[in-house]
């Protein structure tokens, strides 16, 4: 099956169950500029719909690799991309849904895909969970900020917010 039918098989599950949903992870960066490799599609979507999303992957055959509040991925053997949702509770996706705009992935498909800004939010977010992604966090970063997908100012408001000013320069190679 072909990466661009995968897309499609969920995001035409989301809108026949009218499922708010935004692209996220390394195919929003494609879409901003940068193209790098990956095993993954991912989503955004709102916590409430959890449980219906999963259990249509296992429905149409996917195996659930794993499954928590805010997050899920599952692979099918009719491709070697797994899918990976993370969930959010309303007022976060509220406010990540109405920045998000459509971009082109590939061919003539286009998602929905969260803003430059909230992109960089979320990688910073995931580095200070697990502070072992720092390195391809920060790499995505600086990327986005070559393809000025970003600039400087909104990347120190985003540093700021996550209260991860110290990062700065070790991101840009610039002094604060």
């Amino acid at each position: 099956m072909k990466l661009q039918d995968q897309f499609k098989i969920l995001t035409t599950f989301f809108e026949n169950e009218s499922i708010d949903y935004a692209l996220i992870g390394a195919f929003a960066l494609h879409a901003y500029g940068y193209t790098r490799a990956t095993k993954d599609i991912d989503f955004l979507v709102q916590e409430k719909h959890q449980n219906k999303i999963v259990s249509y992957l296992e429905k149409i055959g996917f195996q659930t690799l794993h499954c928590s509040e805010g997050f899920s991925n599952h692979f099918h053997s009719f491709g070697k991309t797994r899918i990976d949702l993370v969930y959010v509770d309303e007022q976060t996706a509220n406010i990540l849904f109405s920045a998000a705009s459509p971009k082109l992935i590939m061919g003539d498909l286009s998602l929905k895909t969260v803003s430059p800004k909230h992109l960089v939010t979320m990688k910073l977010f995931a580095v200070k969970n697990d502070s072992s992604r720092k390195f391809k966090e920060f790499a995505d970063i600086r990327e986005m900020l070559k393809q000025k997908a970003i600039d400087n100012l909104t990347l120190k408001e985003v540093l700021k917010s996550q209260n991860m000013e110290k990062y700065y320069e070790e991101i840009t190679g610039f002094q604060n």
